[in-house]
C-alpha cells in the first residue's frame, strides 16, 4: 500500500505584544509631575493638598504599574524581563546613593520614575533590534538620572513648588560661615551700655503688638528708592527681628549651633553672639531656628527650634537663665520645630511648644527662668502668643489646630475657647488679628479654607466666643495680614487679596508675590515677596496699585521685614540688608 503524505501546516505567526501601556503611564506620570501648574490657575479653588500628594506620589506609582506590566506582560522573554528590572535597580541604587542627601527623596520620588519611563520609551520601537532597543534603554536611563546627581535640594516654596540649586554651589550656611571666620569674634564688652526701649522699636515679632504695624513712614519710593546701607551673609533661619535703637537682633544657625545674634543697625556689624548647641533641620524649610527673638526690660527673650528658652543681657548677650521645653513636652517636637516667638507679659515669658497632647501653654519668671505655670489642653501649631485686652481683662490668645484660646496671663488658666478643629495638613501659623471692639479674625492654613471673623462677650454667665461670619475664600496659609480702613489685606496663593471686614467679601485678588509676608505703613503696605523683592503698594479697596520695587534679596525669603528707627531691614536664610528710609 502506498505511503500517504499530508500537508504541514505551516505556524501560526506569534502575535507581538502591545506596548500601549507605556505612553500611558509615561505621559500620566509627566502629568502628575507638572500638576502643580493647576495651582496657578485658582489658587483659591484647587486642592491643594491633594494636587500636591498628586505631584509628589504621582509619578511613582505610575513607574510602579509600568514596572509591574513589564516583569507580566512586557515584549521580551522572561528572562531578559527579570534581568532588565535587575539593571534597573542597580542604576536606582546608585543615583540614590550618590545623590546630595538632600535631595535623595525626590531621586526616589522622581528621578528613579523618570528613569524608568526614559527606559520605557525605548520599547515603543519593536521594529528595531534588541540589542539596539538595550542600549537605547540604558542610554535613556542614565541621561534621565545624571541631572539628579548634579543638584541640591533647597526646600519648598510657599505654594508647593521645589528650589534647587547646583551641587557645588556654596549653601547659604557655607557663605555665612566664611563671613563669620573673616570678621572674627565680636568684642561686645566695647559696646555693652544698657539697652532701653522706645516707643517707636520694634521689640518683637510683627512688632509690639504682633499685628505687622509700622510706626514710621517708609518715604515716597516713587521718587527715590530707599539707600542701602549694609548687606552681609547670615545663618539660616527663618526669624525675623527685633529693633531696639541701634541693634538688630536675630536668630541663626551655623553647624550645630543655634545663635542668637545683635548687630548695629548703623552699619550691621556683630556686636554679640550667643551659642547653644542645638539643630533643626527638616527637608521643606531647612535648617535653623523658626521664632523671633523678644526685648524686655533690657533682657532678650529667644526660642530655638528644638525647645531651647534662652534670656540674654541686651547689652553684650551674656546669658542670664536657660530653660529647655523638653523637661515638660519630651523630645518629639513639631515637624517644621517649635516656631513661637516668646511674649512676655508681666513678670513671665509665655510661650507655646505647639505640640499635640502637651500644654498649649508654658509660662517662666523672666528674672530666674523658673517655670511658673504649663496650661491648657495642647494641639499642635505654629502661631505665637499674643497679648491683648478684652473688656478691661487682661488675657493671652493663643491660635492652634484645636481653635482659638484665651488664657489669664497670671495663672495659664484658660478663660475661653473658640474650637476651631483643622487636620494637620492645616496648622495653625498666623497671628489671630483684632478687630476694632470684640472680634478678631483668624487665617486658614489652607488654601481654600475660609478664614473666620468670631465675636467674644463677657457677661455674669462667663465667657463666650462664637463665630460671625465666615471670610469667604480667604486662606492665608503662613502668611499674615493686615487691616486697614475696615479691610484686611494678606497674601494668598502668592496673590494680595483686599476683604471687607464686615460683610467677609473678598473685593480684589491680584499680583504675584510668592509666599511672602507684609507690613502695614501708613496708607501703604510693604509686601516682601518671595523671590527677595520688597513692592510698595498702596492700602486700596479698589484694586492693586503698585508704587515701587525695591529689589532686596534674590533668594526665597519667608522672614518678616521690618521697619523701625529710620531702617528697614529684610533678611532670608542667607543674607540680610538694611535700607535708609531718612535719604
Amino acid at each position: 500500500m502506498a505511503s500517504m503524505t499530508y500537508p504541514i501546516a505551516p505556524p501560526k505567526p506569534v502575535k507581538p505584544r502591545s506596548v500601549w501601556p507605556v505612553p500611558v503611564f509615561v505621559l500620566l506620570g509627566i502629568a502628575c509631575y507638572f500638576s502643580t501648574l493647576l495651582i496657578a490657575i485658582d489658587p483659591a479653588n484647587m486642592p491643594m493638598m491633594l494636587i500636591f500628594m498628586t505631584f509628589m506620589w504621582g509619578p511613582a506609582l505610575c513607574a510602579l504599574l509600568l514596572t509591574g506590566w513589564w516583569l507580566i506582560r512586557g515584549p521580551a522573554p522572561l528572562g531578559i524581563r527579570f534581568l532588565v528590572v535587575l539593571m534597573g535597580v542597580l542604576l536606582a541604587s546608585g543615583a540614590y546613593f550618590s545623590a546630595d542627601p538632600s535631595i535623595q527623596m525626590l531621586v526616589a520620588m522622581h528621578g528613579i520614575p523618570g528613569m524608568v519611563g526614559a527606559a520605557g520609551l525605548a520599547l515603543l520601537f519593536p521594529s528595531q533590534p534588541p540589542k539596539l532597543r538595550a542600549i537605547a534603554a540604558v542610554v535613556l536611563a542614565v541621561a534621565a538620572l545624571v541631572p539628579w546627581n548634579l543638584l541640591r535640594f533647597d526646600g519648598m516654596t510657599g505654594s508647593f513648588g521645589f528650589s534647587y540649586s547646583p551641587r557645588w554651589s556654596p549653601t547659604g550656611e557655607d557663605e555665612a560661615k566664611k563671613y563669620a571666620e573673616k570678621t572674627g569674634e565680636p568684642n561686645a564688652q566695647a559696646v555693652a551700655a544698657p539697652v532701653t526701649a522706645s516707643p517707636t522699636d520694634w521689640t518683637g515679632f510683627r512688632g509690639p503688638k504682633r499685628n505687622g504695624i509700622a510706626f514710621i513712614s517708609v518715604g515716597d519710593w516713587s521718587a527715590k528708592l530707599p539707600k542701602e546701607v549694609w548687606r552681609h551673609p547670615v545663618g539660616p533661619a527663618w526669624s525675623s527681628f527685633a529693633v531696639v535703637g541701634d541693634r538688630a537682633f536675630t536668630q541663626e544657625q551655623l553647624d550645630k549651633n543655634e545663635l542668637v545674634t545683635c548687630y548695629s543697625l548703623t552699619d550691621g556689624k556683630l556686636i554679640w553672639k550667643h551659642t547653644e548647641e542645638n539643630r533643626h533641620f527638616d527637608g521643606q524649610s531647612g535648617a535653623g531656628p523658626r521664632a523671633t527673638p523678644t526685648f524686655s526690660d533690657g533682657r532678650i527673650f529667644a526660642l530655638g527650634a528644638k525647645g531651647l528658652l534662652v534670656c540674654l543681657d541686651a547689652a553684650d548677650g551674656k546669658q542670664l537663665w536657660k530653660a529647655d521645653l523638653k523637661t515638660e513636652v519630651g523630645e518629639t517636637m513639631p515637624i517644621w520645630g517649635m516656631s513661637t516667638s516668646p511674649l512676655v507679659v508681666g513678670d513671665k515669658v509665655i510661650v507655646n511648644p505647639g505640640i499635640k497632647d502637651k500644654p498649649r501653654l508654658m509660662a517662666f519668671n523672666v528674672k530666674t527662668g523658673e517655670p511658673v505655670y504649663a496650661e491648657g489642653a495642647g494641639s499642635d501649631g505654629y502661631s505665637s502668643p499674643q497679648f491683648v485686652e478684652l473688656f478691661g481683662v487682661p488675657q493671652v490668645l493663643i491660635f492652634t489646630n484645636g481653635g482659638l484660646a484665651s488664657h489669664d496671663p497670671a495663672t495659664g488658666k484658660q478663660l475661653w475657647l473658640y474650637e476651631w478643629v483643622v487636620d494637620g495638613s492645616s496648622s495653625a501659623v498666623t497671628q489671630p488679628n483684632m478687630v476694632v471692639g470684640n472680634k478678631i479674625i483668624l487665617g486658614a492654613g489652607r488654601i481654600g479654607l475660609p478664614s473666620r471673623c468670631i465675636e467674644v462677650t463677657h457677661t455674669e454667665a462667663g465667657w463666650e466666643a462664637k463665630d460671625v461670619l465666615s471670610v469667604a475664600k480667604f486662606s492665608p496659609g503662613f502668611n499674615d495680614f493686615v487691616q486697614h480702613d475696615g479691610a484686611i489685606y494678606g497674601l494668598e496663593g502668592g496673590r494680595i487679596v483686599c476683604v471687607d471686614i464686615e460683610t467677609g467679601k473678598v473685593l480684589w485678588r491680584d499680583g504675584k508675590f510668592g509666599g511672602g509676608q507684609v507690613l502695614l505703613v501708613g496708607d501703604k503696605i510693604l509686601v516682601q515677596a518671595e523671590a527677595g523683592e520688597v513692592v510698595l503698594i498702596k492700602a486700596s479697596k479698589t484694586g492693586l496699585e503698585e508704587i515701587a520695587t525695591l529689589p532686596a534679596l534674590n533668594d526665597k525669603t519667608w522672614n518678616h521685614p521690618v521697619v523701625a528707627n529710620g531702617h528697614l531691614i529684610v533678611r532670608n536664610a542667607r543674607e540680610v540688608v538694611c535700607f535708609d528710609l531718612n535719604k
